[in-house]
């Protein structure tokens, strides 16, 4: 906050600081109430005082004190006691705002000693000391002393006068005043009204007028400073039109009536008319102070940045200079040093678009040093210049910058603050949101912009002007995490900124531009692109860009994404031709991108790039190959972090760059260019390799698990071209199969692959045991907060939340940076990726198994066959009726059938077609002593059970139970993986979970009698299952028990299998069962959760490591498995849909299996559909007799089922829907289950016998004694 004019009684605020505002004749009320002159010489004196306060107004503070002076002389020597004192008063206070504050206030104080000669006058003499130590505290910023004394003041002049006297009066406004600069606005708002409705009882006069006038210039800047500027604009033209009743035309209140009004436009974004105010401010501030005054100054800098709002900067820097100019002529004191503060901290943002970031770090830290010198800093200011070299860091692209200088601000702003529900924590939460939308990382920017709504809602209300931003900013956020949801909440955020934005600022408004060009964004997501170019023209045409503005940039490129998209879709309608001219509008609003953008910021930048890579995108639309390929390397160029324009075409460096992002897409696009150009296959594998070297060094910077599984997206592109080109010019011998393999494993579970490998490597490490604990603990929290928010419909707990997420992510990126840095190696081994060859894959087969790979995209499928000797690469073209064949044929599955209406046919013309095109060629390849298959599914084959397809025959023809049709698993044993690298890393941990394993089976079969709390406090899932009367699973218990029995194992039944003894008793055992509900969240994967029995009074064991909650923890969740260690060798999820979820591209399905997988158990069993649970008991149950018989677990699986089918009695019961929903994925070798019981056993025989033996021998001597 910035103090810059000063005076006795007046105070006035502009839009972020306040000043004083003297007027000569209010000195001369308060004299008139106790002083008449009686003669010229009296009168002479008075002149003196009154010329004083006249130049006091002017700022011209040392002629000011000499006139204050020579009346206090004056008087002192002709006996006017009382206008001695005044006088005195009036020097002190010079005194005091030039350069001795302390000297003043002494003199001050000291000066209350002396009213004593002035009988009968004392009380009013001593208010107006008081009323002088109060604007000196105020200057000091010791507001509390300043409101002490200001209260001590009005209290004298109520005494003195009544309470409706004309000094009375202005002292409350005073006192007002001081609120105002405390920032305490409402209490400030009382008292000027209060002002207002006291003057209202008094006769009309020009004086009171007047301070009526300075009244409203202050509630006009009190509004202004609530961001009500609308109000603020009416408070100020109410004082211009009592200004001009009274005052001449040229007089300096009414420059400063034309100066708040035009504040109050600029605010609003109406410049022009801001423009016109600031004008004719200035031409009265001239006349009236001169053209050097520190107040023509200020006008100088108001109007130098509506020339930077409006894109002029030039211009901007020469106002900003002119101002700095005169500052530095002037007489330094705290008051103009806070005045250059600000000229040298816009200097600084002008020098930082004007692209001399140098200077402009220059401008900020002489500007920072200036306020650390003062003697009382201001917080404000410091937060301000904070916030200046932020943004110069955000231009610059460096956002590490930017973030350190961040926390200095929230440091600051802790320290100075009373807890965090306050605007400037509502500031600083909004400006990181915007921070994170540049550095695209949208969820972390949707939460900082949720946090900075709150507060600002909690503070302004809901229809004020500033919850525009904050709305812009979260629409922003969830838009740009590309999930259609998102973007329709994304949608409703934009409309409901755009109604607020209309309401008080109007259709023209800057800001009001922005929101039509964000919900042209939308609806170009939606495809809807006539709304989308609409939207964005209209934006564009309000927001009125200067040639060189870097948004006007970001509108050429979105309005050219609209049109290119737009050509993508009529190519579609009309078989690939462009008749419409989209492509070329596409192509002339992107060069109008890159001519911008090169303007401002010359050819290196991210933007640059990414432009680039848009026109490369188009010109090979185009199928300009030429144009299109200069365009790639224009943006891999554009984003080196070398200074050379040209491109070495033989090298690219993937380690120094701006942004990977956008590095990746032009490598990609390089390729593909190269590719359509006959370039050596070799040259283009060889980026294909630096592109893949580039994602891993992506998924290493990326901390969270979503940004590494968004990720995989565009690698799928990558490796899906590289495996094309691997195709199209492989030869018999070459070693372009081989490529192909690895791309199609690069794309294959690569995040669950590093984080597998980097528990393992935890194991292995040689790292401080409490470092490696610290990173566990901060995973495993950041999975609880992912969980609970996930699961929480409460707004203000979820954003709570999710700001302890962000707390908790961001320490861990700290530790993983000092690990990187202090344990470099250990760092590099947790994040290897290395791929499985061919060779060691074939190894792990032998000779009778076979792994069949799939890699699916758009218009082709890939497949991989596998055995100990060969490798078979096939494509098979696909139709667009592939999602849907498989669709039907997964609904025909997973429902029920009906009994009456049973259709084999139907189902085997289904089952065969899909054979045909899955399994046909794969199959033909292999030898006939191939007797077990691994499936590395892709997309949404990774939820179907290859089994249940059905070999083509004449004889299907014929069939009439669904037992005799000629299924895949009767001639094969099959198991599932992600990878063919996650199953060879299977097989390592199969022999570690052997190791950790002490008892054979652990069962848990809950029992669901009473759900705890209210109905609607529920799972949505569990309470249909309630109101259906579907809950209890009454095979459970039965299945659990009976497969204890077999295995000698444990079984932890009703009310007894509970989440807590889950945790404390799972990773003892070698397998662990669980037969209970799942309850699937396809929306939101780590809410999808087990249900165990509820917690019930009657037992006393609490869950130390969950929520503790009555009501939930019953409930495990996907996060809360991900956090666990289990190193048990299978898992078996006999429940419903525990093989099911989202599908994310690259990466598999984020099912309740992964969270097992990744919590360390190498083999699963689990169903892929709701299970019956008489069918899965009765399979379970055979399924262990085969697995104590020391069959592998494919093979137990294979033959429970094939009991079931042969033996199910009703023909419905042979229905697929029955028998094929479990699957088992990792490694299928067979499972030792009774050596650890047996050889406790056996040992605890042997230790009896020992000890019997011992007892004997003992016994023996005992008796020969």
């Amino acid at each position: 906050m910035k103090l810059s004019e000063h005076s006795f009684y007046f105070g006035w605020l502009t839009s972020r600081c306040v000043h004083i505002f003297f007027i000569p004749f209010i000195l001369f009320f308060s004299l008139s109430a106790f002083s008449q002159p009686t003669d010229s010489g009296s009168e002479a004196g008075m002149n003196k005082l009154l010329k004083a306060d006249s130049l006091y107004q002017a700022e011209a503070y040392n002629s000011a004190l000499h006139y204050y002076r020579e009346a206090w002389a004056y008087h002192t020597k002709n006996g006017g006691c009382k206008e001695a004192i005044l006088a005195q008063t009036g020097a002190s206070l010079m005194t005091g705002l030039l350069r001795e504050p302390s000297l003043a206030k002494a003199q001050l104080i000291g000066l209350q000693d002396s009213i004593t000669c002035c009988a009968g006058y004392e009380n009013v003499l001593q208010a107006h000391i008081r009323q002088a130590l109060a604007l000196l505290y105020n200057k000091e910023r010791e507001f509390d002393r300043a409101v002490h004394e200001q209260e001590k003041a009005l209290a004298g002049f109520i005494q003195t006068y009544g309470d409706r006297h004309p000094t009375v009066i202005r002292s409350y406004y005073l006192l007002g005043d001081t609120y105002l600069r405390m920032e305490q606005y409402q209490h400030a708002d009382s008292l000027l009204h209060q002002v207002l409705d006291l003057s209202d009882h008094l006769p009309d006069s020009g004086a009171m007028d007047i301070l009526r006038g300075m009244t409203h210039i202050s509630l006009g800047n009190n509004y202004e400073r609530l961001r009500n500027y609308a109000e603020a604009q009416r408070h100020h033209k109410k004082a211009l039109a009592l200004f001009q009743r009274h005052l001449p035309g040229q007089h300096p209140s009414i420059a400063k009536s034309f100066l708040g009004i035009a504040d109050s436009f600029s605010r609003l974004g109406e410049l022009d008319h801001a423009m016109d105010y600031y004008e004719k401010s200035l031409a009265i501030q001239m006349l009236a102070f001169g053209q050097d005054s520190p107040t023509v100054a200020k006008t100088l800098g108001r109007i130098g940045i509506v020339y930077f709002r409006k894109g002029q900067w030039l211009r901007a820097r020469d106002y900003f200079s002119r101002s700095l100019n005169i500052q530095k002529c002037q007489e330094i004191n705290e008051n103009l040093q806070l005045q250059l503060v600000s000229t040298l901290s816009r200097l600084g943002i002008v020098a930082g678009k004007l692209e001399t970031p140098d200077c402009a770090l220059e401008y900020y830290h002489e500007a920072l040093q200036m306020v650390l010198a003062m003697k009382n800093p201001s917080i404000d200011r410091i937060l301000t210049i904070y916030s200046n070299i932020v943004s110069l860091y955000q231009e610059l692209k460096d956002y590490d910058s930017a973030l350190s200088y961040q926390n200095e601000t929230f440091k600051l702003i802790k320290k100075i603050s009373d807890g965090e529900n306050n605007l400037r924590f509502g500031t600083y939460y909004l400006k990181m949101a915007h921070l994170y939308l540049m550095k695209r990382q949208f969820v972390f920017a949707e939460t900082y912009a949720r946090r900075a709504l709150k507060i600002h809602l909690d503070h302004l209300g809901p229809d004020h002007p500033d919850i525009v931003t904050c709305y812009m900013a979260l629409g922003t956020s969830c838009m740009r995490q590309k999930v259609s949801f998102r973007a329709q909440e994304a949608f409703d955020y934009f409309q409901k900124a755009l109604t607020i934005s209309l309401n008080h600022l109007g259709e023209e408004h800057n800001i009001t531009g922005y929101l039509y060009s964000r919900i042209g964004e939308f609806y170009e997501m939606n495809d809807q692109f006539d709304s989308a170019i609409h939207y964005l023209k209209k934006g564009n045409e309000i927001r009125a860009f200067s040639k060189q503005n870097p948004t006007l940039a970001e509108y050429y490129f979105n309005l050219g994404g609209t049109y290119y998209n737009a050509t993508l879709l009529n190519f579609k309608t009309v078989g690939g031709h462009d008749n419409s001219g989209l492509l070329d509008s596409a192509l002339h609003y992107f060069h109008l991108a890159v001519q911008v953008q090169e303007e401002m910021y010359g050819f290196k930048s991210p933007d640059i790039s990414n432009y680039y890579n848009a026109l490369g995108k188009a010109y090979f639309t185009k199928l300009d190959w030429k144009q299109s390929i200069q365009a790639y390397e224009l943006a891999i160029a554009g984003n080196m972090t070398n200074k050379q324009r040209k491109l070495n075409a033989s090298f690219i460096d993937p380690e120094n760059y701006y942004d990977g992002d956008f590095l990746l897409a032009s490598m990609i696009g390089k390729a593909q260019v190269l590719s359509k150009l006959g370039t050596d296959p070799s040259t283009i594998i060889k980026m294909l390799r630096q592109c893949d070297q580039l994602i891993r060094q992506l998924r290493q910077s990326n901390y969270l698990e979503n940004d590494k599984i968004r990720l995989g997206t565009t690698a799928t592109n990558v490796y899906e071209r590289a495996i094309t080109l691997c195709l199209e010019n492989h030869q018999e011998g070459d070693s372009l199969l081989h490529h192909a393999f690895y791309f199609s494993e690069r794309n294959k579970g690569m995040v669950l692959f590093s984080d597998l490998k980097g528990r393992t490597n935890h194991i292995n490490s040689t790292i401080p045991k409490a470092l490696l604990e610290s990173e566990r603990n901060l995973k495993k929290e950041q999975h609880r907060f992912r969980q609970l928010v996930a699961s929480t419909n409460d707004s203000l707990r979820k954003l709570d939340y999710q700001e302890q997420l962000h707390q908790v992510i961001t320490s861990h990126q700290e530790l993983m940076d000092y690990l990187k840095e202090s344990h470099p190696d250990y760092y590099q081994l947790k994040y290897q990726e290395k791929i499985a060859p061919p060779e060691e894959v074939q190894k792990e087969l032998g000779p009778d198994k076979a792994l069949i790979e799939y890699f699916l995209n758009d218009k082709s499928l890939f497949v991989f066959t596998l055995t100990h000797q060969e490798l078979w690469l096939d494509t098979l073209s696909l139709t667009d009726s592939l999602d849907s064949r498989l669709n039907t044929f997964q609904h025909q599955l997973q429902a029920p059938p009906d009994p009456d209406m049973l259709d084999v046919l139907a189902y085997n013309e289904l089952a065969t077609e899909l054979y045909r095109l899955l399994l046909d060629k794969p199959l033909s390849h292999l030898p006939a002593d191939i007797q077990s298959l691994v499936i590395v599914p892709d997309g949404e084959l990774a939820q179907l059970n290859f089994g249940t397809l059905v070999k083509p025959g004449p004889s299907n023809e014929t069939v009439s139970r669904f037992s005799q049709l000629p299924y895949v698993i009767k001639d094969y044993d099959l198991h599932y993986a992600a990878s063919a690298n996650l199953w060879v890393e299977s097989i390592k941990q199969t022999s570690e979970a052997n190791h950790h394993a002490r008892y054979a089976f652990g069962g848990f079969a809950p029992a669901y009698d009473s759900l705890p709390g209210k109905e609607e406090r529920w799972p949505d899932m569990l309470a249909s299952l309630v109101r259906a009367g579907e809950v209890q699973l009454p095979g459970a218990e039965k299945e659990v028990q009976e497969i204890a029995e077999i295995m000698d194992g444990d079984a932890w039944l009703g009310a007894e299998a509970t989440a807590s003894r889950f945790r404390e008793k799972a990773p003892e055992y070698s397998v662990v069962h669980l037969a209970m509900h799942a309850l699937l969240d396809d929306q939101e994967p780590l809410n999808s959760c087990l249900v165990f029995s509820p917690y019930t009074e009657t037992r006393t064991e609490r869950d130390t490591t969950g929520s503790n909650n009555p009501e939930t923890d019953y409930l495990l969740y996907a996060s809360d498995i991900y956090s666990m260690q289990l190193p048990n060798r299978m898992a078996v999820l006999s429940a419903c849909n525990t093989g099911r979820g989202q599908i994310k591209k690259g990466e598999g399905v984020m099912s309740l299996s992964r969270a097992f997988m990744y919590a360390g158990c190498p083999t699963q069993t689990i169903s892929l559909w709701n299970v019956s649970d008489l069918a899965s008991s009765t399979i379970m149950v055979q399924f262990y007799e085969y697995l104590a018989d020391g069959l592998s677990v494919d093979a137990s699986l294979r033959n429970a089922q094939l009991h079931y089918l042969n033996n199910s009695g009703h023909p419905v019961y042979s229905h697929p829907y029955y028998w094929a929903s479990f699957i088992t994925i990792g490694d299928s070798s067979p499972i030792a289950f009774r050596e650890s019981r047996a050889i406790t056993v056996i040992a605890f025989g042997l230790g009896l016998l020992l000890v019997m033996g011992i007892g004997i021998v003992l016994y023996k001597k005992q008796m020969k004694k």
